[in-house]
């Protein structure tokens, strides 16, 4: 289902108007990140026309159908390098790569709100978190400024990682206590199993097809079970411990990962559609998530 007419909730709004989606249709979305405006490919918004077609000559930038092509069409200021305030604490600085993405998932917000509770309500001196397919870091900051006794961002790409310690520059979070690693995710994992580390938050996002850092490729539908399970055996076995995961591919789905998650980690205490909704309470599929409690 690519969209639907039903109620907005505030929830999907972000309450300091930094980010918004305005409009969507014929394959494609009008955002607003901190001011400026991007049209920008969305095979969800292919059933669907915009409500607004005026709003679309607003664009600071339009990015073309892969093979991926972007022209500014009123750009001013810094483009397109720019920021935006994720949180009162984060700061994430935004830029177009080859891949039509700006550096942050919009849909991903609920999710950082999930986090920044999770961690802040941690007793006993605070949370230790690992973040794979961490990407730019919003999680990852989002988890520092909350005061987590430790945060660990371990993805495959050595300059989104640099892009992350940018962001935590930004935010004024370098000092904290996070472990920037450059890795592939599935043999980090196994060194930290045979090490014996434990994590109370593990937050896991990963892409549908992606590489390693040493090329090894990754298919979600064929790596994702044992990654999964190698996370459960590094979760602490605490009540407040919890796995949270999200993705963006059609398989497996959210019901058969909820279920793998009850029987091998522990219950979910939330699932369901990641969605991003406009002011006029239509909202646009985005990918789903899960997170369990540590049983």
């Amino acid at each position: 289902m690519s969209s639907s007419t039903a109620p907005i909730s505030s929830d999907l709004l972000w309450p300091n108007g930094q980010y918004e989606l305005l409009d969507f249709g014929h394959g494609r979305k009008l955002e607003a990140f901190a001011g400026r405006v991007l049209d920008r490919p969305c095979p969800a918004a292919d059933t669907v026309a915009p409500r607004h077609p005026q709003l679309w000559h607003t664009a600071d930038l339009r990015i073309a159908p892969s093979p991926v092509r972007t022209a500014g069409i009123s750009a001013s200021g810094p483009w397109p390098h720019w920021r935006i305030a994720v949180s009162d604490q984060v700061q994430m600085q935004l830029r177009v790569t080859s891949f039509g993405h700006v550096g942050l998932f919009p849909e991903q917000h609920a999710n950082w709100r999930r986090i920044d509770h999770l961690v802040r309500h941690f007793p006993e001196g605070g949370a230790r978190v690992l973040n794979l397919f961490a990407y730019t870091g919003a999680a990852t900051l989002i988890a520092a400024a909350a005061g987590a006794q430790e945060v660990v961002h371990v993805d495959a790409s050595r300059p989104t990682v640099r892009w992350a310690r940018e962001n935590a520059d930004a935010s004024g979070l370098a000092h904290t206590p996070i472990r920037w690693i450059v890795d592939d995710v599935r043999k980090f994992v196994a060194r930290e199993i045979r090490r014996e580390r434990r994590y109370d938050l593990i937050v896991l996002d990963p892409p549908t097809f992606g590489h390693g850092s040493s090329g090894k490729r990754w298919e979600i539908v064929r790596d994702l079970w044992p990654l999964l399970a190698d996370c459960t055996r590094l979760l602490t076995c605490r009540a407040e411990s919890r796995l949270v995961f999200s993705a963006h591919c059609e398989e497996p789905t959210v019901e058969e990962i909820g279920t793998w998650l009850a029987r091998s980690c522990g219950p979910i205490e939330a699932s369901g559609r990641m969605v991003l909704g406009d002011r006029q309470g239509r909202t646009l599929d985005a990918g789903f998530f899960a997170i369990a409690r540590r049983r």
